[in-house]
């Protein structure tokens, strides 16, 4: 089972998922945009978790198997090239859906990184935390 109720702390388990219902996602990343995604989320009927640090971040990814992942790259102590390192390279965390946000000015070096290992890059500023929202859900529902 994956996921845990709530927004932050140790969270209990959920209760089986029922189908179509899409919830565990992991905000990774610090900052106002990261609380308001999980408010945003959270109204959607998504349960959320989340950390302010990478290497927090990496520890609550292992503990909750959440359904999907919003990783920004700038995070303090273990930035989020290396979380997504991380997540790759253990079998048990590789499959979860990465959506990376970040404000970052990525090369086409950076991008093509991003490619082989996220499934979803978004620029911040780009537009609206709301626009995201359709995206984060299609993620979610296409692996429930």
């Amino acid at each position: 089972m994956r996921g845990t109720e709530g927004a932050s702390g140790g969270g209990t388990p959920l209760p089986e998922r029922e189908q179509g219902d899409p919830r565990g996602l992991s905000p990774l990343g610090p900052g106002r945009e990261f609380d308001l995604i999980r408010r945003l989320l959270s109204r959607e009927g998504i349960r959320v978790e989340g950390a302010a640090e990478g290497a927090a971040g990496l520890v609550r990814v292992r503990e909750l198997m959440p359904d999907g992942i919003i990783l920004d790259l700038r995070m303090p102590r273990m930035n989020g090239w290396s979380v997504l390192a991380g997540l790759k390279a253990d079998p048990e965390l590789a499959e979860i859906p990465v959506v990376v946000l970040s404000a970052l000015d990525l090369t086409t070096e950076q991008r093509s990184r991003l490619a082989e290992s996220a499934d979803v890059v978004l620029q911040k500023g780009s537009g609206s935390l709301e626009e995201l929202l359709p995206e984060i859900r299609r993620i979610l529902t296409s692996i429930t």
